[in-house]
């Protein structure tokens, strides 16, 4: 252990350039550590013989990416995140235009290799099996390139080719959105890549990379010696934690580690050692007694790491037993590794000490009925903690804090023993005076860590406050513990920047952890730490730093008095709950979930939506604007024409026919016309006229011949049953009459399969215009919810608008809606049925291949 530091100790006597890393003085500062065997410090249980341990990254799919999914998979692709590659189908019509399908049906109809699944169709026929191969084109690009090709196609407004690699909505709101995402998702992928980490983690207890834990660039934190911009009281932790009690670990790049193995790269010989053997690749620099991490100024060592992290000595001293436990802070400057990073620290450090874990779970000393005593445990090395050890060890051994009594004692004798001048010693015992006593003042409530600095310019304190708002998990519908709940955090900060709450700090990070016993779901919460916005409550206006005590103090204080008033807390609670029930976290009214799921659906293109408020929404309205022709079913109600028999003088030069519509649907059969026709003295008929109390005129003459009558009749009977008898003339809008409303929603009911008794229509308006030169009239199906309507029949109907605007969100399934409700309401019966609109059928028509 010797050849490293004789080296480094002629270096520092013969350079005559100032050094950026630890220096001669520092250096002394574990002097007595130099000749030590990795034997003589703590858990050779862990290390055996060795100083630093390396294992692979622990990669687990981010939230970025899991949107990138979700979005892709929405566009119509597969997503393979290890090779970096979506695949998906497009289809070609006959007229030559090319669009992507969507993920489901390329699912249903065609297999990995692009081929057709005959089993799934309807017809079979060669022919048209063959044509439709033809039609289908495979796509599979690199997801990068893909996301790169959206955003050109939607600032050059090229929509037809946007359409041609990317299903879904076209309309220009949905296009806006879509362009923010690709642009959004495609600079993650540029930073992350796919899901293959290429990063492993060493983890040290060798002296010299613990007392350098932050003086490499980019990792500089309160333990950076002086040299590196430190030298306080938390550097003097460091040393304490290099005398043989702390653990690092670093992150770094295997394509770092991949060059120490070829020729030339390294300070160590590694020809002989397999390549991608990162194990072997220490152990030999431990060998040749070569340092490991990259030193510039003095040209030692070669691997940069990027993050970092500590594990604690704890002890139990009667159960004769220490454990490594993990610090939650990371330092460093690739934070989008901090998750994986952690995760792979505490994964090692629970499943390495499993034996050690289970002695303290079973001993006497630690487990009094069932709960954890923290009282007999002992934390060693420096007095500097990121997070208290309680929190810690709470954590670590999965224990929520209530199922905990007592405090983990100190044994600061390294600590003390050791003589830095750190030169602001007595600011440092008032503020950590001051931080036991706030957060003890205020569990529960809101905590704080403190910290000194002086970087040679006069001493000073920062602060990082957090404020808890508790939700019971009785009232969650996700795992606390889920990426779901995690998110509703970051959206619970950004929900108070969005309404100016300037108490909190939108640059700030929410931690989300559990409080309270997991087996007892009432006393068991999730708590959303918000950080606490310190330049709101500092007069002196330097935000978190305070370069007097009182000038501290005063500040918390301040934090204290406002945070624990029960009218801000009320409030602050009930707002993060609006929040959680529009990100489906907990149940809210049931018009807040339709709006949520109005939110995340995919856009509609036949619904017209309104919502009035976003945030609380008193009413949610719903409309159709459908053309439908009516004719053909027109021609087919079902009328009867009974010539009456007539007694007076002029018999023979009259004839009068009634006309019967009607049956149990419509209040049973009615006479709403007669037909009166004059004849000559030949007997032919020469003047048709129709009466009727009903219709909007009550009597319409000369008309041309008895075909002439009877479409006069059939048209006003559909006007009647569409737009209501006060709205009969052409193009102005009427109300339908109710019972036609009342098929509409039951066709909307049967539309999207619901089933009838259990699926409840909300309430609904049909409103109609028409008809036009076409022959079409416009019908307008108007659905709303209130946020009145509570209770479980209510929430069914709110539940029922969501399925119908997004199950009948198609022209043709629409017309197929009206035009059955037409032929219930008329009773018409001598038709065949409208077609069935399968998902499948429905795309392919509108390529003419069905």
């Amino acid at each position: 252990m010797t050849q490293w530091m004789n080296r480094w100790n002629q270096y520092l006597t013969e350079t005559k350039e100032p050094l950026e890393e630890v220096t001669e003085e520092e250096l002394d500062h574990i002097e007595k550590m130099h000749d030590i065997d990795a034997t003589d410090l703590s858990f050779n249980n862990l290390f055996g013989d060795k100083f630093r341990l390396v294992i692979p990254l622990v990669y687990s799919m981010s939230v970025e990416q899991k949107e990138l999914i979700k979005f892709l998979r929405k566009a119509g692709y597969t997503v393979d995140l290890t090779t970096g590659i979506a695949s998906g189908f497009a289809v070609r019509d006959p007229n030559g235009e090319t669009r992507m399908l969507s993920f489901d049906m390329s699912n249903k109809l065609i297999d990995s290799e692009g081929k057709i699944k005959v089993k799934n169709l309807v017809r079979k026929d060669p022919e048209y099996i063959e044509e439709m191969q033809r039609q289908i084109r495979k796509r599979r690009l690199k997801i990068g390139k893909l996301l790169k090709k959206g955003i050109s196609f939607l600032e050059k407004d090229d929509i037809d080719r946007y359409g041609e690699f990317f299903y879904g909505a076209t309309d220009e709101k949905t296009l806006e959105q879509s362009l923010e995402k690709l642009k959004k998702l495609s600079s993650t992928w540029d930073k992350r890549g796919a899901g293959k980490s290429g990063h492993s983690v060493v983890i040290s207890r060798h002296p010299i990379d613990v007392l350098r834990m932050s003086d490499f660039d980019r990792i500089q934190s309160c333990h950076s010696p002086t040299s590196r911009g430190g030298g306080g009281e938390y550097y003097k932790c460091a040393v304490a934690e290099a005398h043989g009690h702390g653990l690092v670990t670093y992150l770094v790049r295997n394509e770092e580690l991949d060059k120490l193995f070829e020729p030339g790269e390294s300070n160590v010989d590694t020809s002989e050692l397999r390549k991608g053997d990162y194990q072997s690749l220490i152990d030999l620099y431990q060998e040749e007694d070569e340092e490991f991490f990259r030193d510039d100024e003095r040209n030692e060592g070669n691997i940069t790491p990027i993050n970092r992290n500590r594990l604690r000595k704890f002890s139990v001293p009667n159960a004769e037993v220490s454990i490594a436990v993990p610090e939650i802070r990371i330092y460093g400057d690739d934070t989008g590794y901090n998750g994986p990073f952690q995760q792979t620290i505490d994964d090692w450090s629970k499943k390495s000490q499993e034996g050690e874990i289970q002695t303290i779970e079973d001993h006497p000393d630690t487990n009094v009925d069932g709960n954890l005593n923290l009282s007999n445990f002992v934390r060693h090395g420096g007095s500097y903690k990121d997070t208290v050890g309680r929190k810690l060890l709470t954590r670590f051994l999965n224990y929520g804090e209530l199922r905990t009594t007592g405090t983990p004692k100190f044994d600061d004798t390294t600590e003390s023993e050791l003589e830095i001048d750190t030169g602001y010693q007595a600011f440092f015992d008032e503020v950590e005076r001051y931080e036991n006593l706030f957060n003890t003042r205020n569990s529960g409530v809101l905590d704080m860590s403190a910290n000194v600095e002086d970087y040679g310019d006069g001493v000073f304190a920062g602060a990082h406050v957090h404020y808890h708002i508790n939700v019971p998990d009785a009232d969650f519908k996700h795992s606390s513990h889920s990426n779901t709940v995690a998110n509703a955090g970051e959206a619970i900060l950004q929900f108070f920047e969005d309404t100016g709450f300037d108490r909190f700090d939108p640059e700030g990070r929410v931690y989300v952890r559990t409080k309270g016993d997991a087996f007892a779901s009432r006393n068991h919460y999730t708590v959303f730490q918000i950080p606490v916005n310190l330049n709101a409550f500092n007069r002196y206006g330097d935000g978190g730093v305070f370069y007097a005590f009182e000038e501290f103090e005063e500040a918390l204080d301040e934090i204290e008095r406002y945070f624990n008033r029960s009218d801000v807390q009320r409030e602050l609670l009930e707002e993060a709950e609006r929040v959680l029930q529009r990100q489906g976290i907990i149940p809210g009214p049931p018009i807040k979930e339709l709006v949520r799921n109005i939110e995340e659906g995919s856009g509609y293109v036949e619904w017209d939506v309104d919502i009035d408020d976003e945030y609380e929404p008193e009413l949610v309205m719903a409309s159709t604007n459908t053309y439908v022709n009516f004719e053909d079913l027109i021609q087919k109600i079902p009328l009867e024409f009974t010539e009456r028999t007539l007694d007076d003088k002029i018999k023979d030069r009259r004839l009068v026919i009634d006309v019967r519509f009607g049956g149990p649907r419509m209040g049973g059969v009615q006479r709403v016309a007669q037909i009166g026709a004059i004849k000559d003295e030949r007997g032919n008929i020469e003047t048709i006229n129709v009466g009727s109390e009903v219709f909007e005129m009550k009597m319409i003459r000369n008309l041309k011949d008895m075909k002439e009558a009877e479409e006069y009749v059939r048209d006003q009977i559909a006007r009647l049953i569409l737009k209501g008898p006060k709205s009969a003339d052409a193009g102005g809008t009427g109300k339908a009459n109710d019972n036609y409303n009342r098929y509409v929603a039951n066709e909307m009911r049967i539309a999207v399969g619901g089933n009838k008794g259990e699926f409840i229509n909300p309430r609904s308006v049909t409103n109609v215009s028409g008809p036009d030169s076409d022959d079409e009239y416009k019908m307008s199906h108007l659905m709303s919810v209130y946020d009145s309507d509570t209770g479980a029949a209510e929430r069914k109907k709110t539940d029922a608008f969501f399925e119908i605007i997004e199950g009948t969100d198609d022209e043709d399934i629409l017309k197929t809606v009206f035009r059955n409700a037409f032929k219930h309401v008329t009773e018409i019966r001598d038709t065949e049925p409208e077609p069935e609109l399968k998902e499948t059928k429905k795309y392919f028509n509108k390529f003419n291949l069905y």
